[in-house]
């Protein structure tokens, strides 16, 4: 969404920059379709021509590669490239080493229903189609000049329209079991297995991927379609709760600046999934960003795949006044995601409780702490919180085991706050608490400690007596080990 088909190395390069100027460190990236050499064809789609990258790119994506690693520190660069090569497949005259063929395009009725342009609309009316006896080659000539170029991993879509044009070679089974078999068998060996599936969702998605985990589960982020981000939500979240038991959910790129972004951001946090942004040069909002990630750019991500709460599993949080509810977990802590998801102008309330994350265990006590209101609250003193929320608002709610009259939250600063905690463990009355990095950091506690140590320096606290609030702020910068004292 930053550069769309008008990507550049000096793009890149500036998109990163200002990235960096957040104080945010981002560890990969994906170069998204604009790099590769296409034509257009009478019939109206852009086939690929070359397996050289085009001419903005001078025909080799090495020096950018080396030039975002040394200058941003990336540890991984992937690009994107669709299951054919392109939107409109191979160019026949460009590679007649691949048996390559005019198919026209012919989806089922179930997919018409949708839209019953699409086997012209946006993509051409056929597609350049290798035989069924070179998909294996294909993607090992590409993948190997890509790994020479320094790539780490190919993020590929499109693999869903292999349906439409699957006739003459045994048909969609046949021939996505042929694929599927092929790509995975050139990534193993080209990028140790980095890849990332997308716009995949068909039962061979499911079925055929047997060495690869990593699976986006909706439609794209629409910056510009105002009804669709409660929409992208919900539906990642229903994909998550089947798609979850076997593949990791990736909920796609958002802005972090967009008037939602702070809504996407919640919503991937909460995901279990992997976290990246398509911002614009400029264009960041880095108190968003800095919810996210720790001081040195890795991703506070939950256990498991964020999956609905049993309230709003028969329910449509974009059309009711409902709220939707994502639940997830970090070790024995839980985190619940809640979203006015719904077209529905007015404000919406709803109760939280424990049982809208059923992963924890009902035998325990927990305490809850609401992120936007900053309240803590016992779950099994008040068995149920009333959360209410405008059009476009979210809130997240932490649960935290007590044990041994302490709960600890984490870091206030971030949307998964208990994701902070490393561990905790008590030896008789002290209680020794090891986090992923510094910041505001709060727990309930029966009692005030004695006192407090971060990496055996005193540390200065308060504690509400009434409240049962304990708040510090640990030093930044890495792991820290608190101690509690009492």
């Amino acid at each position: 969404d930053a550069f769309y088909k008008d990507v550049s190395p000096d793009k890149v390069l500036q998109g990163l920059q200002s990235l960096a100027q957040t104080g945010v460190a981002p560890r990969w990236m994906i170069l998204d379709d604009g790099w590769q050499s296409w034509t257009r064809h009478p019939g109206g789609e852009d086939r690929l021509d070359s397996l050289a990258p085009n001419a903005r790119f001078g025909g080799d994506l090495a020096p950018l590669v080396q030039a975002v690693k040394q200058r941003f520190g990336l540890t991984n660069f992937f690009v994107w490239h669709a299951l054919l090569g392109y939107w409109g497949g191979l160019c026949e005259q460009a590679f007649p080493d691949y048996g390559v063929r005019s198919v026209a395009r012919a989806f089922g009725p179930g997919v018409l229903a949708q839209d019953s342009r699409w086997n012209v609309h946006p993509w051409g009316a056929q597609q350049g189609v290798p035989a069924a006896a070179h998909w294996q080659t294909f993607y090992e000539d590409w993948h190997a000049q890509l790994a020479r170029q320094g790539v780490d991993g190919v993020k590929v879509d499109a693999q869903a329209m292999l349906e439409s044009v699957s006739a003459g070679q045994g048909g969609r089974v046949a021939l996505a079991r042929t694929s599927r078999r092929a790509l995975e068998t050139s990534v193993a060996e080209h990028f140790d297995g980095r890849l990332i599936n997308c716009m995949s969702c068909g039962s061979e998605g499911a079925y055929l991927s047997h060495d690869s985990v990593l699976m986006r589960t909706s439609d794209d982020f629409f910056p510009s379609r105002p009804d669709s981000h409660g929409l992208h939500l919900f539906a990642n979240a229903l994909a998550s709760l089947w798609w979850g038991e076997f593949m990791l959910p990736d909920w796609d790129m958002f802005q972090s600046a967009h008037s939602h972004g702070a809504f996407h951001a919640a919503a991937r946090a909460v995901s279990g999934g992997p976290v990246y942004v398509s911002d614009g040069i400029g264009q960041h909002d880095a108190t968003v960003l800095r919810a996210l990630v720790l001081s040195d750019g890795s991703v506070l991500r939950a256990d498991d795949p964020g999956r609905p709460s049993p309230e709003v599993l028969m329910r449509d949080p974009t059309t009711e006044p409902v709220l939707l509810k994502v639940f997830n977990r970090n070790r024995d802590c839980g985190v619940l995601g809640l979203f006015h998801a719904s077209q529905c102008p007015e404000h919406i309330a709803a109760t939280v409780s424990l049982a809208d994350v059923p992963v924890l265990s009902a035998q325990r006590a927990y305490v809850a702490w609401s992120r936007r209101s900053d309240r803590l609250w016992h779950s099994d003193h008040q068995p149920a919180e009333t959360v209410t929320l405008a059009p476009a608002e979210w809130d997240m709610v932490s649960f935290a085991p007590i044990e041994q009259g302490l709960a600890v939250i984490g870091l206030t600063d971030k949307f998964n706050s208990t994701g902070a905690i490393v561990s905790s463990r008590w030896t008789g009355s002290i209680c020794e608490v090891r986090m992923r990095d510094g910041g505001p950091w709060l727990a309930w506690s029966q009692h005030p400690p004695v006192s407090m140590h971060a990496d055996e320096e005193p540390l200065s606290f308060e504690h509400d007596a009434t409240t049962g609030r304990l708040a510090c702020v640990l030093p930044a910068g890495g792991q820290k080990t608190l101690r509690l004292t009492w």
